[in-house]
């Protein structure tokens, strides 16, 4: 009975720590004001590049002169002016809480469109780019992304 008592207490000692040590890995992981700033100027820059690739690429796609091809060319653009808000924000007041699960949320919705309609390789390659901006950003604030890089299809 004793026995089972230490081995739990051991194992509740142990569960704790690893739970501890895990926040605070969560904690190192939050970039500092200057890097948080340069990483959402950076994505600002590349969401302007990725929407001009990106509506020359559903121009050629299956989806053009539909009402998808309408819709996907706002949602880069609603993408590419909350980015800019973003980054806007952040510079004056050091916090963007309230404006990165919006950026999460669009590029969720950008990355379904990306993959599934299979551009060409300029339009994805920019969006990985900034996909991989918006996961760091994503990261530092602790919103979870609504995709998962296992999701992205493999090139040969």
């Amino acid at each position: 009975m004793l026995a089972c008592r230490l081995f739990r207490n051991s194992l509740c000692g142990v569960v704790a720590l690893i739970l501890l040590s895990s926040g605070a890995a969560v904690h190192a992981q939050r970039l500092n004001d200057k890097d948080l700033e340069r990483m959402m100027k950076n994505l600002r820059d590349d969401s302007k590049d990725f929407r001009s690739a990106f509506s020359a690429s559903i121009h050629k796609s299956s989806i053009r002169n539909t009402g998808q091809d309408k819709d996907a060319r706002a949602l880069a653009e609603q993408f590419e002016k909350q980015t800019d808000e973003l980054y806007k924000h952040f510079k004056g007041s050091k916090a963007a809480d309230p404006y990165v699960w919006p950026v999460v949320r669009s590029a969720g919705e950008l990355d379904r469109l990306v993959y599934s309609l299979e551009l060409d390789s300029k339009t994805t390659l920019s969006w990985e780019k900034a996909r991989s901006e918006i996961h760091q950003i994503a990261t530092s604030y602790g919103v979870a992304e609504p995709y998962s890089q296992s999701q992205v299809p493999i090139r040969n």
